[in-house]
């Protein structure tokens, strides 16, 4: 494999290691996403701006997705990350620079907190997730879900993302053909 100078060290030690370059490298994603929202924000302003100037967003993707070697998409994923950090989630900015969370467990605080409009409830969400969140990282992904999704159903319940309910109530009907026009009306929710 490779050599990072470990072969003579006892257990603790590369256990300890593995704790350290874990911190870091989650310390070196918070960096990265901040520089990602920082362009954001030079090139698509730093509000709801962003998202009505798709051919600002979009460029300032092409040149994300150029300086890190994805896809438009993931790199849009990235400048969303980046901005709901630096505006809406400070506390949790704070503690995935310091290499206190992970990337992971940053992203799944974003998504789930996304649907949260009020200030207040957002700063409150902030706080109790921040006080929170170092014991998440074992947690599966639905577990992390769910951890996140108590605190916003306690503070701010409207925000949860109720995926599940809205997919029950979908529904497509399409209606009778209209002999006349060769047409039939279709509505669906």
């Amino acid at each position: 494999m490779f050599d990072i100078g470990l072969r003579s060290a006892d257990d603790s030690a590369v256990v300890a290691a593995i704790e350290q370059w874990a911190a870091a490298e989650a310390s070196a994603s918070a960096r990265r996403i901040a520089a990602v929202a920082e362009l954001v924000r030079r090139r698509c302003g730093d509000d709801d701006r962003a998202d009505w100037a798709c051919d600002s967003w979009d460029a300032a993707a092409a040149e994300v997705s150029a300086a890190l070697s994805i896809s438009h998409g993931r790199a849009s994923g990235e400048m969303r990350l980046g901005l709901a950090l630096a505006l809406r989630l400070p506390r949790v900015a704070e503690m995935f620079r310091d290499g206190l969370l992970s990337y992971r467990v940053v992203a799944a605080i974003a998504w789930r907190t996304e649907l949260v409009r009020d200030a207040d409830a957002i700063a409150a969400i902030d706080t109790a997730v921040a006080d929170h969140a170092r014991k998440w990282g074992p947690l599966s992904d639905y577990k992390l879900a769910q951890a996140i999704d108590a605190w916003v159903d306690k503070i701010d319940p409207g925000g949860l993302r109720r995926t599940r309910a809205a997919a029950r109530s979908r529904d497509v009907q399409i209606g009778g053909r209209d002999e006349e026009s060769g047409t039939s009306p279709m509505w669906g929710r």
